[in-house]
């Protein structure tokens, strides 16, 4: 599987998700996102090569982790920057 990189095109589709997950543990968020997952790499099946079946779940968790860990850097910048500006506003006010 070849990774596609990053696209906006799952954004519509997060945030319907987004508010079936506020405010839930993060434990549970955690198993929600693990479920879809597995559901997904359950749906690559090769009935005649199984070998091949596990070669693609593979290919598909070893992309998926990289865009996760990828996605991460991404909002830890994002967040980083609006605490930078934030601080910034409150330094201006006094």
């Amino acid at each position: 599987m070849k990774n596609i990189g990053f696209t906006n095109d799952s954004d519509p589709i997060v945030e319907q998700i987004r508010p079936l997950l506020a405010g839930k543990p993060p434990d549970l968020v955690g198993m929600v996102l693990a479920d879809l997952l597995a559901q997904l790499l359950a749906g690559f099946v090769s009935p005649d090569d199984a070998d091949r079946a596990t070669k693609v779940r593979d290919d598909i968790l070893h992309w998926h982790t990289i865009t996760v860990r990828e996605l991460v850097k991404v909002y830890d910048d994002f967040r980083n920057r609006k605490e930078a500006d934030a601080s910034e506003v409150q330094a201006r006010r006094h």
